[in-house]
């Protein structure tokens, strides 16, 4: 099981960053730090308010002792506001961004050796979806080239791998995501990233129902499809993804059904498939337990994740979907038309 959780820090420990850390929860829970954290996270705001509030290199150095001894996987995302000013009732901030805070910020990470897979531009600022703020794209994306060009002199200056730079972190409105990208250009955003509310706040009582309904999944399906042309359109510069993955989704209580691959992809690929199947352990929708190919997908003995195998089976034959699975079929080397 991992661990999630956002939390905020800056290097003088006055402005607000968002913060993900993935960790092994058995590794994270013999840590000190892990006990604070314990105490406060049932009040998001009480962790912010803790973390802004602690000295400069004690909070930095504590945090990331902690993120090293944990094993996680981290993202920072960086406050994209600064600098800017308030216009409108409606959060629009215009103006030039002020990338001081931030340049030291990382150069303090990297001098220290702390290691981050990723850096995030800013949170929820796009469109009129931004929560309580939002930017232009074409500002956006200039800003974006300035933090680019930051990074990479900073981690070439210290001889370092450079991370990856994650954007906008928001809703999907296709023409704010178009012009950030035209604005940006090739080579400056490696991922870009959106948020997905599809089945609401985790606490709704209606939630197993809307997990099982159709419909939710069909909304979020429309919204990949534009999502993934926006890229393709006004990013023609990403790569494709070797290899196809074919989801399949079996949200019936108890009845299991066997789909055949269109016999199109199976012509191209001969031999051997992956699958992975995913189902809730004692098929209960709330389990806190999740099996891989009917296998719990728990910590091993040294408290490393697990090696997660595929069922290989024949291309020919036929996927089972038993009640209530979702699974995963890879096609490796495989190409296709609708997915260039």
């Amino acid at each position: 099981m991992n661990y999630v959780s956002d939390i905020g820090i800056d290097p003088k420990g006055q402005r607000h960053m968002s913060l993900l850390v993935l960790g092994e929860l058995k590794r994270i829970s013999q840590t000190p730090f892990f006990t604070m954290l314990s105490k406060l996270q049932e009040d998001q705001e009480r962790i912010v308010w803790f973390l802004t509030r602690m000295p400069h290199n004690a909070s930095l150095d504590e945090l990331n002792h902690f993120f090293s001894k944990t094993g996680s996987v981290l993202t920072f995302g960086l406050n994209a506001l600064t600098g800017r000013k308030r216009t409108t009732r409606r959060g629009l901030y215009v103006g030039n961004w002020d990338s001081t805070n931030a340049h030291d910020f990382i150069e303090y990470t990297v001098s220290k050796g702390y290691n981050i897979e990723s850096w995030e531009f800013g949170n929820e600022l796009t469109g009129d979806t931004g929560v309580a703020a939002r930017v232009n794209a074409w500002q956006y994306g200039k800003d974006l080239i300035k933090l680019k060009e930051i990074i990479s002199k900073i981690y070439h200056k210290y001889d370092k791998k450079q991370p990856k730079l994650l954007a906008p972190g928001g809703f999907y409105e296709p023409r704010w995501f178009a012009d950030m990208l035209k604005t940006s250009g090739p080579n400056v955003v490696d991922a870009v990233t959106q948020h997905i509310y599809n089945l609401g706040a985790g606490v709704d009582r209606k939630l197993i129902y809307k997990i099982q309904n159709p419909h939710y999944l069909s909304r979020i399906a429309s919204t990949y499809r534009h999502f993934s042309a926006t890229i393709r359109n006004f990013g023609p510069w990403s790569a494709a993804w070797p290899g196809i993955t074919v989801l399949l989704i079996n949200l019936a209580r108890k009845t299991a059904f066997e789909v055949s691959v269109a016999s199109e992809l199976s012509a191209r690929k001969r031999g051997t498939r992956e699958e992975y199947h995913l189902t809730p352990q004692g098929r209960n929708l709330r389990s806190h337990v999740m099996l891989l190919n009917g296998k719990p997908l728990n910590l091993n003995c040294e408290n490393h994740i697990p090696k997660l195998l595929p069922l290989i089976a024949e291309a020919s034959a036929p996927v089972r979907l038993v009640p209530l699975s979702i699974a995963f079929v890879r096609f490796k080397g495989l190409t296709a038309p609708a997915c260039s």
